[in-house]
């Protein structure tokens, strides 16, 4: 499993498409990527739908499960020929409200399946409270997910968002989503090109941008919400390396050994150096015969075997004994 820390800088979505092709090709269970952002308009949403359509080119079968443009045309203009499954729509307090419709997209049963805003909450009344649960949903069905979320909806950062941007996040996510994906790819803006891109109303329409720049688009902010999906990001991206470097010891054959020392009277007089006979030390863990075979200790990555009986007490065989080593399914 793979974690790829990307930015917007460049075109993240045609490596990656690439990438998560592979991991498609490879499982049976539905595998997770998630676009993350900072916040609203970096082009989370942009960039799965861009990727959505180069992986229909590629002959996948991808579908629309559900994508919020936000009336915004560059989004929208992304859409292109992609398949949109029709949304359930409903009536909550004299407001229509649409959701995705999972038994739809299940019984379609495509390969890919985008799915905008995971951590969106569904309409009351309705199968699940979370679109969050609708992707596990898919995710169980064998179908391929690729979502978007912005950090500040991670359960684990509502204290430290609400801290440094005065804002209380209602729509939250458990950390194990973030956690559980195959891909993860951060979409980054430096918070100029965020505000200039509010501004000239790309993100949300005019009458609501005066009252954002103040409020929540503000550089304090943007930048303590960008340090936030970058360093999530980052540690998520380590977590993973570390997982696969430990699994990838654990299998590398020879990586546990055992070291046996026997000591045989048949050879030859081994020297001046053995002409003085010892008496077995008390603290010796080698108690027995000289003929007893001791096994000595574990031992991992050891460039040699080593006697566990320290060198100051270690018993020497008298003139005439030989001394030998073995050493059995050990790595040298």
């Amino acid at each position: 499993m793979n974690i790829d820390l990307s930015t917007s800088f460049g075109d993240p979505s045609r490596r990656n498409a690439e990438e998560f092709l592979a991991l498609i090709h490879q499982q049976k269970q539905g595998k997770l990527k998630i676009y993350l952002g900072a916040c609203p308009g970096v082009g989370k949403t942009y960039q799965m739908l861009v990727e959505g359509n180069r992986l229909k080119k590629r002959g996948l079968d991808v579908v629309i499960g559900y994508v919020e443009p936000h009336a915004r045309p560059e989004t929208t203009a992304q859409i292109g020929e992609l398949e949109i499954i029709p949304p359930i729509v409903t009536q909550y307090k004299g407001v229509e409200l649409r959701e995705m419709d999972t038994t739809a997209v299940i019984a379609r049963a495509p390969t890919v399946t985008l799915v905008d805003e995971l951590a969106h909450t569904n309409a009351p009344g309705g199968k699940t409270k979370k679109r969050c649960e609708d992707v596990e949903d898919l995710l169980a069905a064998g179908i391929n997910i690729i979502s978007t979320l912005n950090i500040q909806h991670l359960e684990s950062l509502y204290n430290v968002v609400g801290g440094a941007t005065g804002v209380r996040v209602k729509e939250r996510i458990p950390d194990e989503f973030l956690t559980r994906a195959d891909q993860i790819v951060n979409i980054d803006l430096p918070a100029e090109d965020l505000i200039e891109r509010l501004e000239a109303g790309k993100i949300y329409p005019q009458e609501r941008v005066a009252q954002s720049r103040s409020n929540y688009f503000t550089p304090q902010n943007l930048t303590r919400l960008r340090e936030l999906a970058l360093s999530e990001s980052a540690n998520f991206l380590d977590r993973r390396q570390r997982a696969e470097e430990h699994d990838a010891e654990e299998h590398r054959p020879g990586g546990v050994g055992q070291v046996a020392v026997a000591l045989s009277s048949g050879g030859p007089d081994p020297g001046p150096s053995c002409a003085k006979p010892h008496a077995w030390p008390r603290s010796s863990t080698l108690r027995g015969t000289p003929c007893t075979c001791a096994r000595l200790a574990k031992h991992r990555r050891s460039s040699r075997p080593s006697c566990s009986v320290p060198s100051q007490t270690r018993w020497r065989p008298p003139s005439g004994w030989a001394a030998w080593s073995s050493c059995s399914n050990a790595r040298m």
